[in-house]
C-alpha cells in the first residue's frame, strides 16, 4: 500500500478542503424569509412573498382604479447594498371597444384605444414609465413555433364555443406569447426563477 508522507498528506488534505469546501453550511445569502403584503382594510396578509433573508423588503396593496377592479400586491426587493433588485409593479389595464360598455367611464386605464402588438405594447410602456426602450430581440424560432402551436391547440378548443354562441373568437397576436415565452426562458436561463411566490 502506498503512503503518503505525512507532510504530503497535510497539505493534500487542506488542499482538498480549500478547493472542496469544509462542512455543509449554506451560505446567508441563499436563505430565504417570508414577507407578506398586508390588506389594510381586512387586516390581514393577502400575498406571500419569499426574499433572500437579508434583503430589504417594502410593499402595498395597490388599488388601481375601476380598470383593474382587483388590489394587487406591490412590492420591491433590494439587496444589502442597493444594487440588484426585484419588483412588482401594479396590474396595467385598458379598455376599448363600440358597445354600450365601452362608452362607461373608467379611471385607472392606460390610454390605448386599439390593438397592438407585444413590441408595440413594450415600446408605449417604455414611454409610460419614462425609461429607454433599448433595443428589439428576435424570437428564437423554436420557441416562436412552439408558441403558434400553442395558440392553434386553443383555437381549436374554443371554436366550437365561439360558433355555438354565433360569435367571432378574438384577434390573437401570437407574437405575444411567443415573446413572453423568450422572455421567460431567458430570465430562468440566466438569472434563476423569479423570487415572486404570490
Amino acid at each position: 500500500m502506498f503512503m503518503l508522507p505525512a507532510k504530503r498528506r497535510l497539505v493534500a488534505t487542506l488542499l482538498a478542503l480549500l478547493l472542496f469546501g469544509y462542512g455543509s453550511q449554506t451560505p446567508a445569502a441563499e436563505a430565504t424569509r417570508k414577507e407578506f403584503i398586508r390588506d389594510p382594510s381586512l387586516n390581514m396578509n393577502a400575498y406571500e412573498v419569499g426574499v433572500p433573508s437579508n434583503w430589504h423588503f417594502q410593499s402595498t396593496l395597490f388599488q388601481n382604479g375601476t380598470c383593474v377592479a382587483v388590489p394587487y400586491g406591490v412590492y420591491r426587493a433590494t439587496s444589502p447594498d442597493g444594487l440588484t433588485f426585484a419588483e412588482r409593479m401594479p396590474a396595467f389595464g385598458w379598455f376599448w371597444g363600440t358597445g354600450p360598455a365601452a362608452a362607461a367611464k373608467r379611471d385607472g386605464c392606460l390610454p390605448i384605444k386599439e390593438a397592438m402588438s407585444a413590441q408595440d405594447f413594450l415600446k408605449f410602456m417604455a414611454a409610460t414609465l419614462k425609461v429607454e426602450y433599448v433595443a428589439d430581440e428576435p424570437v428564437p424560432a423554436d420557441i416562436a413555433a412552439k408558441a403558434q402551436k400553442e395558440l392553434s391547440d386553443a383555437q381549436a378548443v374554443y371554436a366550437p364555443k365561439y360558433a355555438a354562441m354565433h360569435a367571432q373568437p378574438p384577434k390573437v397576436d401570437q407574437a405575444v406569447g411567443a415573446r413572453n415565452r423568450s422572455l421567460q426562458e431567458r430570465q430562468l436561463r440566466d438569472e434563476g426563477p423569479a423570487i415572486d411566490r404570490g
